[in-house]
């Protein structure tokens, strides 16, 4: 088993990757600079979600629906090492309604962004633009909120006179 802090891997959470608009946080450790799924597998990037997840990302607004028969294949996904999905608790729903109510968040957005929050995250990626724009304002110390964006590794390359430029 990786060695994640263990507020992140509480009795309450169980394990799902970035789908459409739904937010996922990101938990990546020092030296993990390749895709955020791959980076999951070689156990350098725990990607962290709410429970709301589970259900939300099966019919996304403005796509179809999953397919009844791709379902098992999502709930796998979701029981991988890397993925935690956190459950929404009195704590965390309150936390979403200030969100609501003070920064007019969408209240299923407000429910990603107070579960980023209670596990301490730094980074909520997701492509939802209304909640792209509270980047930086909400939470103390204020949440970044992103689209998800991966680094190609950054290889040493020999340049003709046999010197190794790295950037």
């Amino acid at each position: 088993m990786r060695s994640w802090p263990s507020e992140l891997r509480e009795r309450d959470s169980f394990r799902l990757e970035q789908h459409n608009e739904s937010s996922v946080g990101v938990s990546r450790r020092p030296g993990a600079d390749t895709e955020d799924h791959e980076a999951a597998d070689d156990g350098h990037v725990l990607i962290v979600t709410s429970a709301l997840t589970i259900a939300e990302v099966l019919a996304m607004r403005g796509a179809p629906p999953i397919p009844a028969s791709d379902c098992a294949r999502v709930e796998s996904f979701f029981r991988s090492e890397y993925v935690v999905v956190r459950n929404i608790t009195r704590h965390v729903a309150e936390q979403a309604r200030e969100y609501v109510c003070d920064h007019g968040v969408d209240p299923k957005d407000a429910l990603h962004v107070a579960t980023a929050i209670d596990a301490r995250l730094e980074l909520l990626n997701t492509f939802d633009r209304p909640l792209l724009s509270k980047n930086g304002q909400l939470g103390n110390p204020s949440l970044r909120i992103e689209i998800p964006s991966w680094e190609a590794p950054k290889l040493p390359l020999e340049v003709p006179d046999g010197k190794t430029n790295r950037k």
